[in-house]
This record gives C-alpha cells, sequence and structure tokens, in this order.
C-alpha cells in the first residue's frame, strides 16, 4: 500500500499499481527506504509480540505504508493498524512503587514511542546512508 500526499489531499493507491510505484520509488531511495522499512518492520514485529489483546485481531491488524509527500523530497514509513478500536486499548503497566499502577496504551508504549525514538536516530544515520548509495551510484 502506497500513500501520495499527506492529510485530507492524499491518495492511497493499493494493489499491483502500488505495488509497481513502491517499488520504483525504492529503487530510486535505495538504502534509505530499506532502512526506514527494516526499523518500521521491528516495531511492527515487537508490537505483534507482546500486544496485551490475544485475539489477534488487533494485533494482526498491523501494516507499514509507505506515503510519498509531493512536490518535497519527503518520504515516510508508517506504522499502522486498521483495527479502529486498537487505540482504545489500555493495558496495566506496573511502575517501581508497590502501589504504582498507570494505565497505559499498548499502542503509545509499543509503537508510538519507539518510532519517535527510531526517527530521531535514523535523522542522524541516514544521511551517511544516502551518502554512501549515492557514491556507489556514481562510482559503479
Amino acid at each position: 500500500m502506497i500513500r501520495v500526499g499527506k492529510g485530507r489531499s492524499a491518495v492511497t493507491i493499493d494493489g499491483p499499481l502500488a505495488d509497481g510505484l513502491e517499488k520504483q520509488i525504492r529503487e530510486i531511495l535505495g538504502p534509505v527506504a530499506d532502512k526506514m522499512q527494516e526499523e518500521a518492520d521491528a516495531i511492527v514485529t515487537k508490537a505483534e509480540s507482546e500486544w496485551p489483546i490475544y485475539s489477534g485481531k488487533s494485533a494482526g491488524a498491523f501494516s507499514t505504508m509507505l506515503t510519498v509527500i509531493p512536490g518535497t523530497f519527503r518520504v515516510e514509513v508508517s506504522v499502522i493498524n486498521s483495527a479502529p478500536y486498537t487505540r482504545y486499548i489500555k493495558s496495566t503497566k506496573v511502575g517501581k512503587s508497590d502501589d504504582a499502577t498507570r494505565i497505559r496504551s499498548p499502542l503509545q508504549t509499543l509503537v508510538a514511542k519507539p518510532a519517535r525514538e527510531v526517527t530521531r536516530r535514523l535523522k542522524k544515520e541516514l544521511p551517511a546512508i544516502l551518502a554512501a548509495a549515492l557514491n556507489n551510484d556514481l562510482e559503479g
């Protein structure tokens, strides 16, 4: 699945057309898109394995989506969950003291927080990955 645009003016493309378009974008971006996808896949794998609801519906509804923002050089790989009730699932997180119990959303702890950490790290790593890929293309 691929999404072109941002917000309400975005178009989601699915099926063979999306596969072809995504393949072309990934060829252009090379290892940068691969690294972004690898990190998103790791978040999905961890979220699915630690998800607090065991029916399999919400845990199995995770996927990733490549988003292209026209008119810019920006692309994003997003982790999405198509189950509409996912954001309302709560789990109990026990704190360090005996009486410290907080209700936490697993979507926040297993997806949003790790995604923010990965984003901060990748902002530092991706320029070097892109530069190395460009050097290989220019030399090869």
